[in-house]
């Protein structure tokens, strides 16, 4: 545990150092627009888009402005991690 303690600590470290280099992300911090919350996620905006259909981070949307909350986008990728027994292909 103190392990993924440290893991996460220093990706909060990194992924802070990030968006202050960022100037896209300066304009609105809590909530992104998709190419940023595509750059934030290391994926790209088009994969966010095919998500959108289900399975996906959650997102709003605004008349036609798709809008992703910083928080929300935390939690799916937090949700998205893999066990180590099954990415070593145990079962």
């Amino acid at each position: 545990m103190i392990a993924d303690e440290m893991t996460v600590e220093h990706f909060a470290n990194r992924l802070l150092e990030y968006l202050k280099s960022d100037p896209h992300l300066r304009i609105s911090p809590e909530y992104f627009d998709t190419p940023t919350a595509a750059r934030y996620l290391g994926f790209s905006a088009e994969q966010l888009k095919k998500w959108r259909r289900g399975g996906g981070p959650q997102y709003i949307k605004l008349a036609r402005h798709v809008r992703y909350k910083r928080s929300d986008l935390d939690h799916w990728m937090v949700s998205q991690r893999v066990p180590q027994s099954i990415a070593r292909g145990e079962r």
